[in-house]
């Protein structure tokens, strides 16, 4: 085995080899520096790996069938300078002309470039590796251990531990300076390159500067002569720039400015001055055509302070001239009014008032006031009634420095306008007023008509949806109050029974009532109005009532024996007592109190102290209803009539109640008081006319239904409604059919036409509806008496059963009477 001392300097001579890497290196930088990354790393590659075959030829065994050499600082170096791909392939050849030489030691030496590329991969991941004598010496000795293992798979573990230990200093140092030295070699190489790179790199972006600038850039010495000046001075001077050297530069002004432009010359001369700008006109040598020109220039003077040369920036500002003499003819045009203002602001910076500068014609016929009276003067001299709005609108812009637009209502000319304000220079701002009341009336126009439109829209969903429920709902009254009627008759000689019965179908008649004014609600369509008797409405309420407060409220009734009717719907008379009442009722939820309800008769005068003018003289009934409640505000009163105005907590009101009341009692052309003090309670005054008509006492015996013993069909998809129907009749004595299904009724109709002599459907079915079912009968046998039953259908009504051939029309819920009736009506005229 060779000793370790000559073992290193044996390793050392490898260097040699790498002086020609680092010079190859070089090359590929610039070769490929604009090469796809792949291609680089596959050129860096295949170099490195030859070099580092190369040290395979200057064999040093150290060992039976091991040899030694700088083949790994190379596959490491490989990938760090290279890459990944660049430290694949390098270990590849290099490995590969390791197996091809043979010997025992050919897997360690596997091992070993393996390990250097995974090495370099690693120290690739890290930039500035080896841009420092430290970061150098601690990547070679990181890449360093990195390969050492690989002695281990030299012979068995006994053998490769061996020859580690004796390697590891000899071996490792070599390797470490050879890692380390030719580290830093390559690595001044790409810091070379990257120098190159950003010199010319900077070279190109100053001539890019210079050659792609609009700007004329120019340069003259202490006397005056162009040295130097940019492509531009061919628009501006009329010369080439060649041309324009040796040429003064004080040749190109315009004769109108020369004289001022030589004694601000003279001027920054004496002044010593470094920085100074000027405007003036450069004329065109070749065109005559003049360029008005803004000028930076940089006086230049030796240790003397004598002016040694003079840099100059000139930018061509004619078209900034040019708009801004058209800007000054569109502010003296434009048809929105336009005011610049100055910021007077207090000892701590904070605005307090704005001073007009400029503004157009058009702000003068928008406010009614001209320049004269407007320019110097401040806002609060102006408008001085209303200064401190405008002040604090403007306060906006001048505390952000962000544009703000809004809107304002000049009272003193009935006008509209959309004021826009934005920052034109430090301390000052600009408003645009654009007169907009013509689109003010117009979007108020919009949305009213737009708010009718979604009216109108939520009233049909709502009409849809109170369908379908009213459908449904009145078949369950059907069932409801039929059976309640045949209880009635089946028990009549139970009192007590016949009275509870009775209060079944009273409140069965009133949901019945209610649903038609949800339908007439929603279809905007007034309901008929009947003779109304108040007293015993009050009496039913109270009772209702009585059993659904709490017990301490109590209900006193002061009622004028016989105060007579009133012309009312009944079902929103009984609606204002109930909201009216249970409003009290919550007054006095915590403590408890009297809820009172008076009913009388009074004659109103034209002059009435109380209800005032506001209706004709006549005979009224007066309703009272008072609480010992809480009490309303005196701020409150003149709002709770107001649509979704509340005093109650969240999900406790609406706000819709009183604005309901106030509505209904309207209609009627009655009149509505309230009275109220905070903390003795409230009363509410509502003034009915009074119904003078005579009622004639219907006394018609509805106990004895007509009877019969025909036969009858009847079709209901609701089991419920039709078991109901069916037993009602039988009950009559006729001989009834029930089916549920409506194609099934037609077949069983089809199969014997004669066998029946009325036919009783619903119109709501599935498969097919009672209109196409009566359409089939009638089409099979056209003198076949049809009665339709619905609860609702948008789709039919009593004109369109008449010109399909249908003979009655009846509404759910139908009660004993009127179904005895008309089937024995239609069957006596068949």
């Amino acid at each position: 085995m060779i000793s370790g001392v000559n073992l290193f300097f044996s390793l050392f001579n490898n260097l040699a080899i790498f002086i020609a890497l680092v010079t190859i290196y070089g090359y590929l930088l610039v070769k490929f520096d604009k090469s796809d990354w792949y291609r680089r790393q596959v050129v860096i590659g295949f170099s490195f790996g030859i070099f580092a075959i190369g040290c395979m030829y200057a064999r040093i065994p150290v060992f039976e069938g091991v040899l030694v050499d700088q083949r790994n600082a190379i596959i490491v170096l490989s990938g760090v300078f290279g890459g990944p791909l660049a430290a694949f392939l390098s270990a590849v050849l290099a490995g590969s002309f390791r197996i091809y030489l043979g010997g025992g030691g050919a897997l360690a030496g596997v091992v070993g470039v393996s390990l250097a590329a995974i090495a370099g991969i690693v120290l690739n991941k890290f930039p500035g590796r080896f841009t420092s004598i430290p970061k150098a010496a601690v990547s070679a000795l990181f890449a360093t251990l990195i390969i050492l293992p690989g002695f281990l798979f030299v012979g068995n573990l006994q053998t490769g531990w061996t020859l580690l230990k004796a390697m590891t200093l000899p071996y490792g140092l070599a390797i470490f300076s050879g890692i380390f030295l030719v580290g830093l070699l390559l690595n001044r190489e790409d810091e070379r390159h990257h120098a190159e790179l950003s010199f010319q790199e900077s070279e190109k972006k100053y001539r890019e500067l210079i050659e792609g600038t609009q700007d004329l850039i120019t340069h003259a010495d202490s006397m005056g002569n162009f040295t130097f000046v940019n492509h531009v001075a061919e628009k501006i001077l009329g010369f080439a720039p060649q041309e324009c050297i040796g040429r003064s530069a004080f040749q190109f002004v315009h004769p109108d400015d020369k004289e001022k432009t030589i004694e601000w010359f003279n001027k920054c001369l004496a002044q010593k001055t470094n920085q100074a700008k000027i405007e003036n006109r450069q004329v065109n040598a070749q065109t005559g055509a003049s360029h008005t020109v803004l000028w930076s220039s940089s006086f230049h003077y030796d240790n003397s302070g004598n002016l040694a040369g003079i840099g100059g920036i000139g930018r061509d500002i004619s078209e900034i001239r040019a708009v801004e003499q058209n800007y000054k003819a569109l502010f003296e045009q434009m048809p929105d009014g336009y005011a610049i203002y100055e910021i007077l602001r207090n000892d701590h910076g904070w605005p307090v008032d704005y001073r007009f500068l400029s503004i157009n014609p058009a702000y003068e016929k928008i406010t009614g006031l001209t320049a004269g009276d407007l320019i110097g003067k401040t806002l609060r001299e102006v408008f001085f009634s209303n200064a401190d709005y405008w002040i604090e609108r403007y306060s906006e812009i001048t505390l952000t420095a962000q544009p703000v637009t809004f809107e304002s209502f000049l009272a003193d000319v009935d006008k509209y306008v959309e004021v826009t304000a934005y920052t034109i220079f430090d301390n000052q701002f600009a408003c645009i007023f654009e007169e907009i009341t013509l689109r003010k009336k117009a979007e108020e126009e919009k949305r009213v008509s737009d708010a009718q439109l979604r009216h109108a829209l939520k009233m049909e969903a709502i009409g849809t949806l109170s369908g379908g429920i009213a459908h449904d709902f009145n078949n369950i009254l059907t069932v409801i109050l039929g059976y309640a009627e045949l209880v009635k008759i089946d028990i009549s000689d139970s009192e007590r029974v016949t009275k509870d019965i009775n209060e079944v179908l009273k409140a069965g008649n009133r949901a019945k009532d209610l649903v038609t004014q949800i339908l007439a609600f929603c279809s905007k369509k007034e309901q008929s109005r009947l003779p109304v008797k108040l007293d015993a409405l009050i009496k039913e309420t109270a009772d209702f009532l009585r059993a659904t407060l709490p017990a301490t409220i109590e209900i006193t009734l002061n009622i004028e024996p016989n105060c007579g009717y009133i012309l009312a719907d009944p079902t929103q008379i009984h609606q204002i007592l109930m909201n009216l009442c249970t409003n009290a009722a919550h007054a006095m939820e915590e403590k408890g109190g009297v809820l009172r309800i008076d009913a009388s008769v009074m004659e109103l005068t034209a002059d009435d102290p109380q209800f005032g003018s506001s209706h004709k003289p006549g005979t009224y009934i007066l309703l009272s209803i008072k609480d010992t409640g809480v009490g309303i505000i005196p701020e409150h009163l003149d709002r709770i009539f107001d649509p979704y105005f509340t005093t109650k907590e969240i999900g406790k009101g609406s706000g819709l109640g009183l604005a309901l009341v106030h509505g209904i009692v309207q209609s009627h052309d009655g009149h509505i008081l309230v009275e109220s003090k905070p903390g003795k309670g409230t009363t509410f005054k509502l003034l009915f006319p009074k119904y003078e008509a005579l009622m004639v006492a219907q006394t018609a015996d509805a106990t004895v239904l007509p009877a019969g013993t025909e036969n009858i069909l009847i079709v209901d998809d609701d089991i419920s409604v039709a078991s109901l129907t069916q037993k009602r009749l039988e009950n009559l004595g006729y001989t009834v059919t029930a089916k549920i299904n409506s194609p099934e009724t037609l077949e069983l109709f089809r199969s014997d036409p004669q066998a029946y002599d009325l036919v009783i459907t619903d119109q709501t079915m599935p498969d097919m509806t009672g209109a196409q079912l009566a359409e089939e009968l009638i089409a099979i046998r056209p003198d076949l008496p049809i009665v339709m039953c619905t609860g609702y259908s948008s789709k039919i009504d009593a004109d369109k059963a008449d010109i399909i051939g249908i003979k009655a029309f009846l509404m759910k819920p139908i009660d004993n009477q009127k179904l005895a009736s008309t089937v024995r009506k239609l069957l006596d005229a068949s």
